[in-house]
Formats: C-alpha cells, structure tokens, sequence
C-alpha cells in the first residue's frame, strides 16, 4: 500500500462567500495514493516429464507455472498468465496461489519454456513477471534422436554376425 494523504477543499458559493475548508471526508474515508506494484512472492515452472530433473519437456507434456500473489496485493481480476506464448486464465483455490497449465505440442517453440505473469492491483498498479523466483527453467525438444551408425571392414566373414545396439534416453525426450 502507498501513504495517506491530506487534503484541503477551498470553495466559494455564487456570490462569492467563501465555504468552511473541508480537511477530511464525510464519511471519514481516508485518501491513500499507492504507487507500491504487486510482488510476487514465489514463481516456479516444472514439467511433468518422467525425467524431471533435467528440467526438459517433450510433445504432450504438461508444463505448469505456479506462482503466489500476496494476499495483501488485491486484484480486480486474476494475473493475465502467458505460458509458451499461449495466454491461459490460471487457477486459485485461495486468490492468493496461481497455477496455470499448458500441454505442449508440435505448434510450441522449442527452447527454454517463455512465460509472463502480468499483475494489476486495485490502483491500476502493473508488473509484469518472465523470471522464476527459485532459477527453475523447462527446455522443450520435440527433435528426435539421431544416430548415424556405419560398419567397415575388408574382410569377407563366412559366418553370420549379429551387432545389438542399445540406446538409454537419459533425457527422455
């Protein structure tokens, strides 16, 4: 919240005669000039991959971004959320705890996920949120893997070879 102000009302009637300054109002409200720009306490984004902590998504993953508002920070409506570019209404059981989801597809850019929160209070205060509070981060890679794999030799073999390549994901993706 901003700091309390103080006020004179000078006016005059018709004719001239001056009325009795008013200081305050009549129903002893208070004015209250806020300038103060919400804060959000705690942003994090994770992804539901089975490989969590690589922090890496792939296509038809679920990416969420969860962020607290302070309940002192009140809003005329919940922060406008902005998760890989797709802006998305959050959910809150408590007006004070966000999340919002978003499930990845081919038609996301791969990359670090991008987001933005933008936050307006009553007094029209905005901020606009792209940076996690904890450094959590989701790279999305929809590109499969690649392996090019080439056998040489010179010798003719009279018998019959049988090579086992196996590859382990370690990312998931």
């Amino acid at each position: 919240t901003g700091d309390n102000y103080s006020f004179q009302i000078h006016y005059t009637d018709w004719s001239g005669n001056p009325g009795i300054i008013q200081t305050r109002t009549t129903d002893n409200s208070t004015l209250v000039y806020d300038d103060v720009k919400p804060v959000l306490t705690s942003v994090s984004i994770t992804s539901d991959n089975w490989n969590k902590g690589q922090n890496v998504a792939k296509s038809g993953d679920n990416i969420t971004l969860a962020y607290t508002v302070p309940t002192e920070t009140l809003r005329v409506t919940p922060p406008v959320t902005k998760l890989a570019q797709v802006t998305s209404t959050p959910t809150t059981s408590d007006n004070s705890t966000f999340q919002a989801v978003h499930t990845l597809s081919d038609n996301d850019s791969e990359g670090k996920v991008a987001f933005e929160i933008v936050t307006i209070d009553l007094a029209g205060n905005e901020v606009k949120t792209t940076t996690t509070s904890n450094s959590s981060f989701v790279v999305y890679d929809r590109t499969p893997p690649v392996i090019n794999l080439g056998l040489t030799g010179t010798e003719k073999s009279l018998f019959t070879s049988q090579i086992i390549i196996q590859f382990n994901d370690l990312t998931g993706l």
